[in-house]
């Protein structure tokens, strides 16, 4: 058994904010840090889109 099968990679998604564009962590942060404005992340893309929207502006997905 090779050791790389035993350890589970984890992959961070990021995007950007649509606000000033700074590099932000696509998990359960309801905020972009630099901008310090609410965002919210497309269920399917994981885009951060601003909190008005009602839909992903890239995929036409649901916001979460």
């Amino acid at each position: 058994m090779n050791r790389n099968d035993a350890k589970t990679e984890t992959r961070i998604e990021r995007c950007r904010c649509p606000f000033c564009e700074a590099e932000v962590v696509a998990e359960p942060s309801p905020f972009c840090a630099p901008c310090n404005l609410r965002l919210r992340y497309c269920r399917v893309c994981k885009t951060a889109a601003p909190s008005e929207a009602r839909i992903c502006p890239t995929c036409g997905g649901k916001l979460e």
